[in-house]
């Protein structure tokens, strides 16, 4: 056997129950590699946010040798919402977060303007 070194995948959530039925079979072929951290990001826009969630759940409790990563962004959600979701990852155990940050982007919400350097 080749001693492989460690990688590290990005995956993007699918949108479909196919699309993810199809990437757990894919994932199944990915497990004679050395995958170590896989990052999973968060949609364009947040717009993926239940997605990425059912996905870092899946990999949470079916790779138990891989770091999951999920990405966070401000982009598409508030304060509480993002305080929610950090709580749902930390409830699955994750304990790793890739914070994405766009300097342009403010948002408004019932609270104020939201900035993403807030959350530091």
């Amino acid at each position: 056997m080749i001693n492989l070194p460690p990688i590290g995948i990005e995956l993007f959530p699918p949108n479909t129950p196919t699309g993810f039925t199809t990437l757990q079979q894919i994932l199944q072929q990915f497990s004679a590699l050395n995958i170590r951290y896989c990052s999973v990001t968060y949609g364009a826009g947040g717009s993926a946010q239940s997605n990425t969630e059912k996905l870092v759940n899946y990999l949470q409790q079916h790779t138990k040798h891989i770091t999951v990563i999920p990405h966070l962004t401000c982009i598409g959600t508030d304060k509480q919402g993002l305080l929610a979701l950090l709580h749902t990852y930390n409830d699955m155990g994750i304990d790793t977060i890739l914070a994405l940050r766009d300097f342009s982007i403010t948002r408004r919400y019932a609270g104020g303007t939201l900035f993403c350097a807030n959350f530091s």
